[in-house]
């Protein structure tokens, strides 16, 4: 027979050499996102909400790529670029900045929450590769769900500050916690209306959210369930199925 180790494909070779302490925690940046997208709906959107919502943001960056089984170096890039950025918000908080400032935070933030997924789709496909779907992955599926509209929020946010006309058709100015609410109801498009973009890139990044919600949901999402359902039906190796009953 052929050895197990011999017998492993090459993206399970890298897998292997990426080291796997702590990784594969999909339901930890599970939790973590569903706290920041909770953070940041009740939060009044003042600096020091930024400053908390930055390091959520930034604690979901660093979870992501250690559960995707990276390397020490990239880890170590990644935890520097959430220092940097906690502490450029806390000296907006410091000085009390402005729009521009509070702009690039929230750019900061998308960075983080888009380069989230980014890591933990190439650990997905690698943990359904060697091990097929489970819990984990059904978790980070979920996961990048949840990532895609509190990336949308906080684009949402620093176009509001870098722009001198209102985001929003029915109001004039807008807290974090507006925007969050307006990504998500987008997201899973149940558009109650009483948020509409006023401004042609707001139109199209809604446009663009609803369509990849509905499909990441009908597509990635429900394929993973189907696999989850029948792996958790299939008998154990080695152990007929049992016969049906008649």
């Amino acid at each position: 027979m052929i050895p197990a180790v011999e017998r492993r494909s090459g993206i399970g070779r890298l897998t292997s050499e990426m080291g796997n302490d702590g990784s594969r925690k999909y339901g930890l940046v599970l939790l973590i996102v569903v706290a920041n997208v909770l953070f940041v709906a009740i939060s009044s959107g003042d600096d020091w909400s930024r400053l908390v919502g930055t390091a959520l943001s930034g604690a979901t960056a660093i979870a992501a790529i250690r559960a995707a089984g990276a390397k020490a170096g990239p880890q170590r890039l990644v935890r520097l670029a959430v220092v940097a950025a906690i502490i450029g918000s806390g000296l907006v908080l410091a000085t009390g900045g402005g729009s521009f400032a509070r702009g690039l935070i929230a750019l900061a933030n998308a960075g983080f929450i888009i380069f989230s997924p980014l890591v933990i789709i190439r650990g997905l496909l690698n943990h359904v590769l060697e091990e097929g779907v489970d819990a984990q992955v059904v978790a980070g599926a979920l996961a990048i769900y949840m990532m895609l509209g509190l990336f949308f929020a906080f684009v949402v946010a620093s176009v509001s500050e870098f722009s001198s006309t209102p985001y929003f058709v029915q109001h004039a100015t807008v807290t974090a916690s507006d925007e969050v609410y307006f990504s998500f109801i987008t997201l899973s498009t149940v558009g109650y209306g009483d948020y509409t973009p006023a401004l042609g890139i707001g139109r199209g990044m809604a446009i663009l959210e609803g369509v990849s919600g509905q499909l990441y949901l009908v597509t990635v999402v429900a394929l993973l369930i189907g696999n989850l359902r029948g792996r958790m039906r299939r008998p154990p190796a080695g152990k007929p199925p049992e016969e049906a009953e008649v």
